[in-house]
């Protein structure tokens, strides 16, 4: 009951960052295992995506090409690639 973490601010700060740690993690080892398991989808995204602030989404202007490029990063297009899925 008597427990104190010291400095909160400093608590939520770490807390914050092992917490991303374990989802990015997470996120490479499920990756690692679809590749494993012969599934072409991740073997595409790990050549041009990664987990962090992507560039393009303040390079481009252009609201509907930034959309676009947003749509395919996370597969939610209507290429015929996806459609069978």
């Amino acid at each position: 009951m008597q427990q104190n973490v010291g400095d909160d601010s400093m608590f939520l700060k770490d807390v914050k960052q092992r917490l991303g740690t374990v989802f990015i993690d997470n996120w490479v080892t499920e990756l690692n295992q679809q590749l494993e398991r012969g599934s072409n989808r991740p073997r595409t995204y790990v050549l041009f995506c990664n987990f962090q602030f992507e560039p393009y989404l303040l390079n481009v202007n252009i609201d509907k090409y930034r959309y676009a490029l947003t749509r395919l990063r996370v597969s939610s297009h209507c290429l015929e690639v996806e459609r069978g899925r």
